[in-house]
């Protein structure tokens, strides 16, 4: 928890163009390496329609980024990298085509 307090912390204290703000997610580049970080604990970084936008967001932002190198996908925290798909997102949402689900989500990031 401390450790997700000081990365927002470094979010807001520093204006450079190598943070963006997501909800989801933390975006940092450092040294040519851009690190984005799973950021909802609390569901063992699920994957719902959010952050799967905000990952696809900011490896755009790497990719068109002259001076990032390498992309780094981690997690905060050290319970779970990621959990896989946020089934009760998907059941809240009312979609129950799955195909639809993989071709607008996850298809874009392989």
């Amino acid at each position: 928890m401390e450790l997700q307090l000081f990365h927002k912390f470094l979010i807001l204290l520093n204006t450079s163009t190598n943070y963006k703000m997501y909800n989801d997610i933390i975006y940092h580049v450092e040294n040519h390496v851009a690190t984005i970080t799973l950021n909802r604990p609390k569901v063992y970084h699920a994957l719902n329609g959010d952050i799967m936008t905000e990952i696809t967001d900011a490896i755009s932002k790497a990719a068109a980024d002259e001076n990032v190198r390498a992309v780094v996908l981690t997690a905060e925290g050290n319970t779970a990298f990621c959990s896989g798909a946020d089934l009760k997102a998907g059941v809240a949402s009312g979609n129950t085509e799955l195909g639809d689900t993989l071709k607008q989500f996850y298809n874009p990031m392989i």
